[in-house]
């Protein structure tokens, strides 16, 4: 398995510096939002290239827009901000884009409306992925977070199941909050997961998990899945795995 460590986890820490402490810890992956990279991508690739440290994948993609946003602005822009996250991962050499909150999934709209929509748009991004060689992992979020499309794995792997560059991004989060089991849940749809978060949880419970995975041959990426400033409680909870 391969552990990643994401900046979403160090938001006010320079780059420079959140990959020091990546190096520090002998991880040689990360995972980036890249509305947090204020630096251009050749200094971008120098500093991960000294560390000997690599991209495993892009997430965030839509992070600056919200369901009203998405009403008022143009198709053409939506689309466009896809376009410019995976020419980013493709001169980063990441190899894959994670789709979480995507603005057309928090649309009230009835069932039939919100599949249409969102296979226009994912057959887009799936075809531009293609262009780049790039996987695209889809992240089921729960109804809580005001989304109305793939609130679970099980949508979520249906849906996916119509493109042949779509994977499955597990997350332990979304397990928990649609009162699920995560050995089985796992299990069930093993062969199409490509990158496993670990949201909402203790040392215990991903250790626990980890040893699961690695029990089961799991052997592509992981991550552990917290929002703060200075890295300080995803630090802590990677000392108890490494």
């Amino acid at each position: 398995m391969k552990l990643c460590i994401g900046n979403l986890s160090f938001k006010k820490k320079r780059f420079v510096d959140y990959c020091d402490i990546v190096e520090k810890l002998k991880c040689t992956r990360i995972e980036l939002a890249p509305s947090l990279i204020s630096i251009k991508i050749e200094e971008l690739k120098k500093i991960i290239k000294k560390r000997k440290i690599k991209i495993e994948s892009i997430q965030s993609v839509f992070f600056k827009y919200n369901s009203k946003k998405y009403l008022k602005f143009m198709e053409k822009n939506f689309i466009d901000c896809f376009k410019k996250t995976a020419f980013f991962a493709k001169k980063v050499s990441a190899k894959n884009i994670c789709i979480g909150n995507c603005p057309s999934r928090s649309l009230n709209l009835n069932n039939k409306k919100l599949m249409n929509l969102n296979l226009k748009y994912f057959k887009i991004f799936s075809k531009i992925s293609k262009k780049y060689k790039i996987r695209l992992l889809i992240e089921p979020l729960h109804k809580k977070f005001n989304i109305n499309f793939l609130n679970n794995h099980l949508e979520t792997y249906k849906f996916i199941s119509n493109f042949d560059n779509m994977y499955l991004l597990f997350d332990t989060g979304n397990i928990k909050e649609n009162n699920e089991n995560f050995s089985k849940e796992f299990l069930n749809y093993k062969e199409k997961i490509r990158h496993v978060h670990f949201r909402n949880e203790n040392k215990n419970s991903i250790k626990k998990k980890i040893n699961f995975l690695r029990k089961n041959k799991y052997k592509h990426s992981y991550s552990i899945e917290i929002f703060e400033n200075y890295g300080k409680k995803c630090l802590n909870l990677l000392g108890n795995i490494k």
